[in-house]
């Protein structure tokens, strides 16, 4: 029988991303954290601009694919560092 990879590309909102009970976990190739401040800075103002516009826009924080893992998490395959950063 052929195993299917099947991608569900969605948005999500950050609150339901990280609220949902789940553990996030990168896998072993997975690179160091090599973000500097000018990375996290662009990151972080673009979220203080949102929250100073109001609460029915949204920001664009880039792609995010994960890997559900039966009953336990997710596998974070990229977005490692956007996902570090903000957590």
């Amino acid at each position: 029988m052929t195993k299917t990879n099947v991608l569900y590309p969605g948005t999500i909102n950050y609150q339901d991303l990280i609220g949902n009970g789940k553990s996030f976990s990168l896998p072993p190739y997975h690179r160091d954290y090599s973000w500097f401040e000018e990375q996290w800075e662009n990151l972080w103002n673009g979220i203080l601009e949102l929250r100073s516009i109001g609460s029915q826009e949204h920001h664009f924080m880039g792609t995010l694919v994960i890997h559900e893992q039966r009953n336990w998490g997710f596998l974070v395959i990229d977005g490692q560092q956007r996902l570090t950063t903000i957590t």
